[in-house]
């Protein structure tokens, strides 16, 4: 099962029939392990069985959809291994007692927001359940929160950059010698290579290109090194190509990496592209200050899955000092036929700095969507706002408000608002300080707006200027924009950005990605290879053209193909002939609907494109190619290809 979130010591799943959970994290004792079901804080203690060395089942069925939490709870009353005066301290056990305060350390730093206490545990159970009261509202959504699989993307710590780039271009170079290899030769020199390389036997076909520029002057060296590889085997066809900038004086290296290669086999396809850019720098006091950039754009298809990521990166240290950021785009879907199987899709962008009193800062905002938990979008920072600036005539800030903060004061999490609060509805809260509160009604179980909008306001409420630069948010089903920014009278020409009621958005400014990803046109693939006489006949291939990706539209079939055909000399003739068809299935019947004859001289094996163009369809459509009537020396040998929908 895949994990919902996850931590040092606890790990989340929803509930499902007979499963089975993975502990991932370890132990020093089962025993130190518990199992809760239900809502985070208000979860109820089961029992569980082991099924392997780190799974475990539960011993009462629990509703399907239900929050499964395992946690490890490690002695903190006392120490596992009490040290005599005059002992040999072995290994193991300092190692036990070093691993006990690590996972406690571990526990509390998952689960210190709760008093060190832990949660979930004690309370009344899942909402419903024996009729016990519900969750909270609010513990309900921190609850989804939690779950949702954008939040265990938050909260997982940013690795290093990874040396993907790098591995890959050294496993192309095999045998040739590096850069960092050659710079420590003495003396200077200057070479420009370029080799090609071709292998052919009966388990593969390679052909490689290597380029090469390197130049060295006492102590500066600099490389261009490009190596592009095409292989294919009977299982698989693969493609890389990878280029290399380096130049160096001393230490100090400056470095350009670009990788790329796709690969198709039998049970899979999946295509990367690399670009990592470094500069390192070390000072004579052996002071290392480094720099990175990365992009990574991966795509992954199997009968089972289909997943595409695409990843920016940015990472700078020096001297202990650590800053990292990465901007991520996910999208995955299950290969099932079943219209509820899994799928998900992620945004995020996280950073992650140094330490600050021990502490280390992390920050992120994650949007996502999964057919679990539905969509979440999660802000994690010390501290967030919204701000208003106003300007001067000449285009300078004059002045900057704070309608909006959230942060923590005190050890206490805050909410912030600067200005005037007006709500239409009732308001319900355990405490409530304030110098002026009027309202005709406020119940803040459930808060339902009709608008959002940004005015400045003066110090009665009353709007100051109604054609300023705002944002406004609404559910007034009068409106056309229930999201809009811009100026002036709300309408598409004022607004630099805008969402209408139908999804459709504006953008006056640039529309920034690193990847847009979509299924533009429906496609499929053929292959045959055998042998039919044309006296025979018979069906070589049958494919489908799916529907149009979009519900509602048309395509038109466009197939692109090779047949290959030899003659034989069974009746002495110098030619044979013979029709082959490209058919459609129409209901039941096959109708031709390409008909091309082919003549083929004795002991010649020919092959001979196939190109057709079918009227546009709303739906699927079968073909097949057949071969179907000629002389007896003409034979069919293989036919391949692929057709897709032109749109």
């Amino acid at each position: 099962m895949t994990p919902l979130a996850r931590g040092y010591s606890f790990v989340m799943y929803l509930a499902e029939d007979a499963a089975t959970y993975t502990i991932p994290f370890p132990s020093l004792h089962n025993e130190d392990f518990r199992v809760f079901a239900g809502d985070v804080g208000d979860a109820v203690e089961q029992s569980f069985t082991w099924a392997g060395p780190t799974e475990i089942r539960l011993s009462a069925p629990v509703p399907v959809g239900i929050l499964v939490t395992i946690r490890r709870f490690t002695p903190r009353d006392r120490t596992l291994i009490e040290v005599q005066a005059g002992t040999q301290l072995p290994a193991e056990d300092l190692n036990t007692n070093a691993k006990q305060l690590l996972y406690i350390l571990q526990e509390q730093i998952d689960f210190g927001s709760y008093g060190g206490s832990g949660l979930p545990g004690g309370g009344s159970g899942w909402t419903g359940q024996d009729g016990g009261p519900p969750s909270l509202a609010i513990q309900q959504i921190i609850d989804a929160l939690m779950a949702s699989p954008i939040m265990g993307i938050l909260t997982t710590r940013l690795d290093d950059i990874d040396n993907t780039a790098e591995t890959l271009l050294e496993e192309l170079l095999r045998s040739d010698q590096t850069f960092d290899e050659r710079r420590k030769i003495d003396g200077r020199m200057a070479l420009a290579e370029s080799t090609l390389e071709t292998i052919e036997d009966n388990t593969q076909s390679v052909a490689k290109q290597i380029t090469e520029l390197f130049a060295k002057f006492d102590d500066s060296a600099a490389q261009f090194i490009q190596v592009n590889q095409a292989l294919a085997t009977e299982t698989e066809a693969r493609t890389t190509s990878a280029t290399q900038l380096s130049a160096a004086i001393k230490d100090n290296l400056a470095q350009i990496t670009i990788v790329q290669e796709a690969v198709a086999t039998e049970t899979e396809a999946r295509a990367q592209a690399i670009t990592k850019v470094t500069s390192d720098f070390k000072t004579a006091d052996d002071t290392v200050t480094k720099a990175i950039t990365q992009t990574l754009q991966t795509t992954y298809a199997t009968k089972d899955y289909a997943q595409g990521v695409a990843t920016t990166a940015v990472e700078a240290f020096s001297n202990g000092k650590y800053a990292h950021l990465e901007e991520r785009f996910e999208a995955l879907v299950d290969g099932t036929s079943d219209p509820n199987g899994e799928w998900q899709a992620n945004w995020s962008v996280r950073i992650n700095g140094g330490a600050i009193d021990g502490t280390p800062v992390i920050a992120g905002v994650g949007l996502g969507v999964d057919s679990k938990t539905g969509s979440s979008f999660i802000v994690m920072a010390d501290r967030f706002g919204f701000v208003s600036p106003s300007y001067t005539s000449n285009g300078g800030v004059q002045q900057m408000k704070y309608p909006f903060v959230i942060g923590t004061v005190g050890g206490v999490s805050t909410v912030g608002i600067q200005g005037q609060l007006m709500v239409d509805g009732s308001i319900t809260a355990n405490k409530i300080k304030t110098n002026t509160l009027s309202a005709i009604s406020a119940n803040m179980g459930e808060v339902n707006g009709g608008s959002f909008r940004t005015f400045q306001l003066d110090a009665n409420g009353a709007i100051i200027n109604p054609q300023e630069f705002r944002a406004e948010l609404t559910n007034n089903p009068g409106d056309a924009y229930p999201m809009w920014i811009g100026g002036g009278v709300k309408n598409y020409n004022n607004a630099v950005f805008c969402v209408d009621r139908s999804g459709n958005a504006k953008f006056s400014g640039t529309v920034s990605a690193l990847n847009l990803t979509d299924n533009f046109q429906a496609q499929a693939t053929f292959g045959w290879n055998g042998d039919i006489a044309a006296n025979v006949g018979g069906v070589a291939a049958q494919f489908t053209l799916p529907a149009p990706v979009k519900l509602g539209q048309s395509h038109t079939p466009v197939l692109l193909g090779e047949v290959s055909f030899y003659g034989s000399d069974n009746d002495g003739s110098a030619a044979a002939g013979a029709v082959i068809n490209v058919e459609r299935l129409d209901g039941s019947t096959w109708v031709a609907v390409r008909s091309t004859g082919y003549d083929v001289y004795k002991f010649i094996t020919i092959p001979a494109a196939l190109v057709f163009v079918d009227t546009p369809t709303t739906t699927a459509r079968t073909y097949r190619i057949r071969l179907v009537s000629g002389n007896q020396d003409f034979h069919l040998k293989a036919t391949n290809g692929y057709i897709f929908g032109l749109r």
